[in-house]
């Protein structure tokens, strides 16, 4: 899985994972819970599991809640999850 740092800069490799990927190795990396990723982005646990599970897209205001509680600007992770759909599905 390509480096978030890298995709923060703006690399424009195509990605094959799905933004929900990303996110879960994040907080797996953090040593976060659900709880406490819930708790660190202002999300409703239910709106948490179905991002993480892949049910449901970022909008601009879930990335502006990712940005906050993980420091990973809303822009990327809305580019990560535009890059998946539009080459890697």
């Amino acid at each position: 899985m390509p480096d978030i740092d890298k995709l923060e800069a703006g690399a424009e490799t195509p990605l094959t994972f799905p933004v929900c990927e990303f996110i879960r190795e994040e907080i797996e990396a953090r040593g976060w819970s659900i709880e406490t990723f819930c708790q660190q982005t202002s999300m409703g646990c239910q709106l948490a599991e179905e991002i993480l599970s892949g049910h449901r897209r970022l909008t601009k205001l879930t990335a502006y809640c990712l940005e906050k509680g993980m420091g990973v600007s809303a822009e990327t992770w809305l580019r990560i999850q535009e890059s998946h759909e539009k080459g890697g599905a």
